[in-house]
């Protein structure tokens, strides 16, 4: 019985011992990408009001922020623990605050360009073409619509889908156009106008 004891304190001592030294290592913070989800089904201020209380019990989610106009979600999210596909997924799912029976829309907002269209207000004929082509390649994105400047997608995730941020702008930096990608988008409601010189811009030969 001794021994026993003996061995099970020894053993405690060494546990001890070892979280200690770990608690003595500063802890790694995560990496947390911000992200803005458009969202539709708003009626009132009770509508974003509780969704981000809802929204804000999600693991891996911090400075969730729901707001009526524009009609959007935007928060930091810790990939590890959520990804930026559940993060949609889960708003798309929640009820309606003026139908349970029903549910919001919500599509990701991503800012996308191009070295050869940074300087244009819109995309050309090639980019409009590629973008929706090379993002629902992805497993996990169901689909992917483009606004009229060609630089705003909204991606909607297949329901057990597990996409990253990361995953998203590795495959179009990848791409042979190499665009590049954020996921905040300043105001949703304010689009750029489109370019009125979008033809003459279509015909970049070192581009296409």
């Amino acid at each position: 019985m001794v021994k026993v004891w003996g061995g099970v304190l020894t053993g405690v001592v060494a546990l001890a011992i070892s979280v200690m030294a770990f608690a003595g290592e500063p802890e790694k913070k995560p990496t947390l990408t911000p992200v803005t989800v458009a969202v539709t089904g708003f009626h009132c201020q009770a509508c974003p009001d509780g969704l981000q209380k809802d929204l804000a019990k999600l693991e891996g989610a911090t400075e969730v922020k729901a707001t009526l106009k524009p009609a959007q979600v935007t928060a930091s999210l810790d990939e590890a623990k959520i990804t930026v596909s559940q993060f949609v997924n889960a708003i798309a799912a929640h009820p309606t605050a003026m139908d349970q029976k029903k549910t919001y829309g919500a599509t990701l907002q991503a800012f996308i360009d191009t070295p050869m269209c940074a300087k244009q207000e819109t995309m050309c004929q090639a980019c409009f073409t590629e973008i929706p082509k090379a993002l629902t390649a992805l497993k996990g994105i169901h689909a992917v619509t483009l606004d009229k400047t060609g630089k705003i997608a909204s991606l909607r995730f297949d329901a057990d889908a597990k996409v990253t941020t990361s995953t998203i702008a590795e495959t179009l930096a990848k791409h042979k156009f190499k665009f590049t990608v954020a996921f905040t988008v300043p105001a949703i409601a304010e689009k750029p106008k489109a370019s009125t010189g979008h033809s003459a811009h279509g015909s970049h030969g070192g581009h296409h």
